[in-house]
């Protein structure tokens, strides 16, 4: 796991997450800008990146990001049954992020450019990411996030996985490809997530496919056809 030094911490990220899970630690003390930021810099020092530790990186943000939304939050707005309802959402999360891992190491997923016929990858391919193009895309996706204002107000409206997964779907069925970044455009934070998770979900069940035809473009989606 990869290890961070910042002010009020030194050692594995993971147990930054389980001292601040126990209340150890006081997350509204410790900045999560700095630490993607020394990860950032990490990356460019990297010939090649692990894909692994990349999504552990990945996991325990996601984590420590739900926790210090959840203090961000006015305690009277915050209703028991949705407090449960968003850690079943976070469990379903971490538990994509295992299968993720379980997709490249099987080596049986791919992605589709421009001219290039889809292909299923051997299981001899080794994944080799250039640390440079990593770090470009990953900050550009973290520019693309809207930032958060202070005092985050909830809207009452249920959302679920399983209400977008089925919407892709029915989208896919209408059109031969979607384009996901058009939808995220109309959508709010947290619809978002859940689009990102019923993508996931789907490219898990090999029930689509994904291209995107040059750097930083647009992201498309198309129904997996055996």
């Amino acid at each position: 796991m990869y290890q961070i030094k910042i002010s009020k911490f030194e050692g594995p990220l993971d147990l930054l997450l389980k001292l601040i899970e126990k209340e150890q630690l006081d997350i509204t003390e410790i900045s999560l800008a700095n630490i993607t930021g020394e990860f950032l810099g990490y990356l460019e020092k990297q010939n090649e990146i692990d894909p692994h530790e990349l999504i552990d990186f990945l996991e325990v943000m996601v984590r420590l990001l739900l926790l210090k939304s959840y203090l961000l939050v006015p305690q009277a707005e915050v209703e028991k049954d949705d407090l449960v309802d968003r850690l079943k959402i976070y469990r379903h999360y971490w538990l994509i992020s295992k299968e993720i891992w379980k997709i490249f190491s099987d080596s049986k997923f791919g992605f589709v450019r421009e001219k290039i016929h889809y292909h299923l990858l051997r299981s001899s391919y080794k994944i080799k990411i250039d640390s440079k193009s990593l770090e470009r895309a990953f900050k550009n996706f973290l520019v693309r996030l809207p930032i958060p204002e202070e005092k985050i107000i909830l809207r009452k409206r249920n959302i679920s996985l399983k209400e977008k997964i089925a919407e892709l779907i029915n989208l896919l069925n209408e059109h031969p490809e979607i384009n996901l970044n058009a939808i995220f455009v109309s959508k709010g934070r947290t619809e978002r997530v859940f689009i990102f998770l019923a993508v996931l979900d789907l490219l898990k069940e090999r029930k689509v496919l994904v291209r995107q035809d040059k750097l930083f473009g647009q992201i498309i989606l198309q129904k997996y056809v055996e």
